[in-house]
């Protein structure tokens, strides 16, 4: 285990992906303020989607009854990064979207939260505490400076 932050994938084109610790209230990427969408600190629980290697290439969330997450469900679904899959969504880091479903089953309910910027830009937090410091690593491979 490693000792905590989160997973920040704003879903910008293409999506940024930071790690770095957030609590539970504003989230600022570069000078972009993001605020809590209305749906609290969890929309679901999440998987991480690891490809044959055992690398993680992405997530997949399993939202709450009555989470309030479907009045976002066409700006999510609008982003290249997500796949609906059954009503729920698998967000990739990269082009790579192969994942192997037995070695992707975490079941993690940390904080995952869905957040908002003013000029509507939306950003998704998963909490990476349970991770190896190996897996953590394979996630930082993808990160980048931040939207435009």
């Amino acid at each position: 285990m490693n000792t905590g932050g989160s997973l920040v994938a704003v879903l910008s084109d293409p999506i940024c992906l930071l790690v770095k610790d957030v609590g539970d209230g504003d989230i600022y990427v570069g000078a972009r303020k993001f605020v809590d969408s209305g749906l609290g600190v969890s929309i679901g629980f999440y998987d991480w989607l690891r490809g044959s290697d055992g690398q993680i290439v992405g997530a997949r969330t399993w939202f709450l009854s009555n989470s309030g997450v479907e009045k976002f469900h066409a700006r999510l679904a609008s982003n290249s990064a997500i796949e609906w899959d059954e009503g729920n969504f698998m967000l990739f880091f990269s082009a790579k979207r192969k994942f192997v479903a037995h070695k992707s089953d975490d079941q993690e309910f940390g904080v995952h939260r869905l957040a908002i910027s003013s000029d509507g830009l939306l950003l998704l937090t998963y909490d990476v505490k349970l991770l190896s410091p190996d897996e953590l690593s394979g996630i930082k491979r993808f990160a980048n400076s931040g939207p435009s």
